[in-house]
């Protein structure tokens, strides 16, 4: 097991600390059926780049909080978008380390 991770570096078999807690939160929420991880996107103060989904989040107060963030992404600008793309951004961070050391995926209507 690695000592320290980055996880931008990280790969699906890494089981450092915060992959092992906050991988199991990112899968979680990708084994959801994309329409459920959209529809999170059109909640009141979603589909930002920091809106938290309380849906897919632990709860407040939680110890070592891991936070879920959902937004529509546009791949071709890189960014988030108010459009229908067919992509969801999704980020799994701890709440006390801020989304610098998120685990980030995108997540495809067709695949």
């Amino acid at each position: 097991m690695r000592k320290f991770c980055f996880p931008s570096f990280c790969s699906p078999s890494c089981w450092c600390r915060r992959c092992r807690r906050c991988n199991p939160a990112s899968r979680a929420a990708r084994a959801r059926p994309f329409y459920d991880l959209y529809a999170q996107t059109y909640l009141g103060g979603g589909n930002t780049t920091t809106s938290v989904s309380a849906s897919f989040s632990d709860a407040v107060g939680a110890p070592d909080r891991r936070n879920v963030v959902l937004y529509r992404y546009d791949a071709s600008a890189g960014a988030l978008s108010a459009n229908d793309t067919g992509l969801v951004f999704a980020s799994v961070y701890y709440e006390a380390e801020g989304s610098a050391n998120a685990l980030n995926t995108l997540v495809g209507r067709w695949w």
